[in-house]
């Protein structure tokens, strides 16, 4: 959606309810790309919340914003789930995740109405990495592009927009990307067996690709 230039606006949500917890004034917005176009004409849609916005400190197992997948492009329901289990076991930073019955009420608009089973997702965020890494100081970024790596300049403004850093970048972090998309527009067949490795992981870049070709991901890297 981002590419096509579709925006998802924040709003607020009175309240969420969490097996007996309760979390007042939250940031709530939809998300998803296929998965909001085939729900739009229905409310079991994506949604992404933010618990800590409007009031401080207050989290759902440890975390501060929660994704809840619809499933609507899961038939099986269990695709989704299996798919980041599958990586975590592969070694390859994955995302926590757990099934949820979701109810929703819109006030004077919807009554409180079941929407189904949803998967609920651990954001991938600087605690994501930290908890896989076992250390501090990791680079989460969420790009949009259809060319991924593209060398644009060496000016970091011309990727900040591209690239939606989720995390606070070090100066040494944003050169090494445009070092990597300097090295990956460029780099010829003779060089890149050598060469790689100062720009990705190579144990774990290929791991995510081999998981990728086993579970016939066709929705892109």
């Amino acid at each position: 959606l981002g590419v096509m230039g579709w925006d998802l606006p924040w709003s607020k949500a009175e309240s969420l309810h969490f097996i007996g917890q309760i979390f007042t004034n939250i940031a709530a917005r939809y998300k998803g790309n296929g998965t909001f176009l085939e729900s739009k004409q229905n409310y079991k849609r994506s949604f992404k919340l933010d618990l800590n916005e409007f009031v401080k400190g207050q989290k759902l197992a440890k975390q501060e914003t929660v994704n809840f997948h619809n499933l609507l492009a899961d038939r099986s329901r269990m695709n989704d789930a299996l798919g980041y289990r599958y990586f975590r076991m592969a070694g390859v930073p994955s995302p926590r995740t757990t099934f949820v019955d979701m109810t929703l009420e819109i006030d004077k608009m919807l009554p409180p109405s079941m929407l189904g089973l949803y998967l609920m997702v651990e954001k991938p965020d600087n605690k994501w990495l930290e908890d896989f890494f076992g250390k501090e100081g990791g680079a989460v970024f969420k790009p949009v592009t259809l060319t991924l790596f593209k060398y644009l300049s060496d000016n970091w403004a011309d990727y900040a927009p591209v690239y939606g850093p989720k995390s606070d970048l070090t100066d040494a972090q944003k050169q090494h990307l445009i070092s990597t998309a300097k090295w990956f527009s460029n780099v010829s067949p003779e060089t890149i067996s050598n060469e790689m490795g100062q720009y990705f992981d190579i144990d774990l870049t290929a791991r995510f690709f081999a998981g990728q070709v086993i579970l016939s991901n066709c929705d892109g890297i």
